[in-house]
């Protein structure tokens, strides 16, 4: 193993022995623990997610997970070692990829958007559905929440729903990156949001695949059978405007928790859920805490006729599940925002790190050269020439 990795290790197993051992209520110092679920302390139910006044750290800080930041040598290594060992393919595909790091995080503009999809994997026997597509952006007013539901007006959800709303959601987003002068940043939480989009916008011709490949490989226009808004979601994620903020998290610091679920690291931005008013929630069932609760509402409210005899829902709790849904995603893109704005602020207050963005320079993919251009050439004009045909 090499020493840069055991120290990494070691380190690791340090910060999660300091938060067990010294996960104490700041307040009342009781012998309890404190678990990584509480979000106040058991005793004198201090609220562990509040911030002391600025000259304090938050509580939960001292309470919770120590945290360790990698200084401005530390990040560029790591990001430089993960995009060496890339593809050339996936270098040209996700070029931005090794800027997402502390170094590279761009400061928030008022143009930025934060996305969060609720799904259902077990839709049908042989697929699931993403039922929610939900997103936050800046108005004149403030920030306003957005949500797009894969179902009909009579609240049936289907998989052409689904991919009606996925490409309503890349116009939209398309729409606004164009108006912003190309500054806006879609900021989400591990890959999946854009994984899912580019599975969403493949049509059913497989040759599509192959198309978009070949596109990025060879740098020629899109070709004419690609689907408009696969084009514009394949520019949006070559030009950077996804950024994955899991990926600036493992790439910048290490954290005293088990895991960097959004559910853990926006404890350490302060961050509250809102939740829902006890009013709305009472005769639902359980609140919703995690991706399983939500899935558990829109299971009841898209099928409610097939549970009708255990547990017949009113139109009027139909419309309070997805509500439940709709306050819980938004809780999930907020936390989003808070955990970016707390990661420049970790970059700003931190002696060992610029206070702002700074471009990591790799090596270029290597070019193609001989037999490869001249494949790249043969198979892009077939397939011009079969979406002519066709």
């Amino acid at each position: 193993m090499e020493p840069a990795q055991l120290q990494k290790l070691w380190r690791q197993a340090r910060l999660q022995s300091i938060r067990k051992e010294n996960a104490k209520c700041p307040d009342c110092q009781t012998d309890e623990a404190l678990s990584e679920d509480d979000v106040q302390c058991p005793q004198c139910q201090l609220n562990l997610t509040k911030s002391r006044p600025p000259q304090f750290a938050p509580l939960h800080q001292q309470a919770l997970a120590p945290i360790f930041l990698f200084n401005e040598q530390e990040i560029e290594e790591k990001v430089l070692k993960h995009h060496a060992s890339m593809s050339d393919f996936h270098k040209r595909m996700q070029p931005e990829r090794v800027h997402q790091s502390l170094l590279g995080l761009d400061e928030q503009t008022p143009y930025d958007v934060y996305l969060d999809f609720e799904g259902h994997p077990f839709w049908t026997i042989e697929e699931g559905i993403i039922f929610l597509f939900g997103y936050i952006k800046k108005d004149n007013s403030g920030w306003e929440y957005v949500d797009i539901w894969s179902h009909d007006e009579s609240g049936a959800p289907s998989k052409d729903d689904e991919k009606k709303a996925a490409r309503q959601l890349i116009n939209d987003l398309y729409a606004r990156w164009q108006q912003s002068g190309r500054k806006m940043r879609i900021y989400h939480y591990n890959h999946t949001e854009r994984t899912l989009l580019k599975d969403l916008t493949n049509e059913a011709d497989p040759n599509l695949n192959i198309q978009s490949i070949l596109q990025i490989i060879s740098g020629s226009e899109a070709l004419e059978s690609q689907s408009e808004v696969g084009v514009k979601l394949n520019e949006m994620v070559r030009k950077g405007v996804f950024v994955d903020l899991l990926n600036v998290v493992r790439n910048s610091m290490q954290v005293g928790y088990e895991s960097m679920s959004l559910k853990y690291m926006e404890k350490l931005t302060g961050f509250e859920r809102t939740g829902i008013d006890d009013d709305v929630q009472e005769g639902l069932g359980s609140a919703i805490t995690a991706g399983a609760g939500a899935v558990f509402h829109y299971e009841l409210y898209a099928n409610h006729k097939l549970y009708s005899d255990e547990n017949p829902d009113t139109d009027e709790q139909r419309k309070m599940r997805l509500k439940l849904i709709a306050s819980y995603n938004r809780d999930d893109v907020e936390a989003t925002r808070s955990l970016h704005e707390w990661l420049l602020q970790q970059r700003q207050l931190s002696p060992h790190l610029p206070d702002y963005p700074r471009r990591v320079q790799p090596e270029s993919p290597r070019e193609s050269n001989g037999a490869h251009i001249m494949l790249q050439q043969r198979l892009v004009e077939y397939f011009r020439n079969l979406s002519n045909a066709n």
